[in-house]
């Protein structure tokens, strides 16, 4: 991971100011009344929300629709923010940009710095109801690091093997020590999609993919690309 010169103004430092400056806002009325005006403020806010429902439609725009549902395959930004929400990496970066074990509980690094080993997390499902295996996520990687034409597949170009280790353990060997290899694992290109397709040709399960993120495709209209 990088870190971005103090001046330089980009669109992570950019959302984080206008998150700050709008909690300073909604918190000025706040600031004014006394602690049991504000209580019951609350109090009332609460009762009329009323208690979490399940299910309804959440409707929000996009400047760009996604055009392809591969995370091996595309750099688009219109897919990227979709598929990440049905298929997930084992690890991820936090709000607070540090790298967090996510599909993988926990992992190690041989002294050389040549071995990681991955330890599942226990009891992760697909969307399908297919356990997460050691297999599921040894297809996934080796597909995106012998992808010829992904655009992000040379971010693995330092793994030299991959395995399954029994029944929750994946083992990569490095051909040398490469310290920003967690990151490189976390990207949206090394999501974990079961192994061969679930049974699926490569089209067919694509064209309404699963994975063990928290939403199920139904149906989305692809954006028309340019030629």
């Amino acid at each position: 991971m990088s870190t971005e010169p103090e001046q330089t103004l980009t669109r992570r430092r950019l959302l984080r100011n206008g998150a700050a400056s709008s909690v300073l806002l909604a918190a000025g009325p706040l600031l004014a009344t006394t602690p049991a005006r504000a209580a019951t403020a609350r109090t009332a806010g609460a009762r009329a929300a009323g208690a979490p429902k399940k299910g309804g439609t959440l409707i929000f725009a996009r400047s760009v629709a996604p055009t392809q549902l591969d995370p091996a395959n595309s750099i688009i930004a219109g897919d990227v923010y979709t598929l990440d929400k049905i298929m997930e990496p084992l690890f991820v970066t936090s709000p607070a940009g540090v790298l967090t074990p996510w599909l993988a509980e926990s992992s190690t690094t041989s002294k050389d710095g040549l071995t990681w080993t991955f330890n599942l997390r226990p009891g992760v499902k697909f969307s399908n109801g297919a356990p997460l295996t050691p297999a599921d996520v040894v297809f996934s990687i080796k597909r995106e690091l012998s992808n010829k034409n992904g655009p992000l597949s040379f971010l693995d170009a330092a793994i030299k093997t991959i395995k399954g280790s029994g029944s929750n353990k994946v083992v990569m060997t490095l051909t040398a020590p490469w310290a920003p290899f967690l990151s490189d694992i976390s990207v949206f290109a090394n999501a974990i999609i079961p192994a061969n397709f679930g049974g699926k040709s490569e089209k067919a399960f694509f064209a309404k993919p699963i994975g063990t993120g928290p939403f199920v495709l139904d149906s989305f209209t692809r954006a028309a690309t340019s030629r």
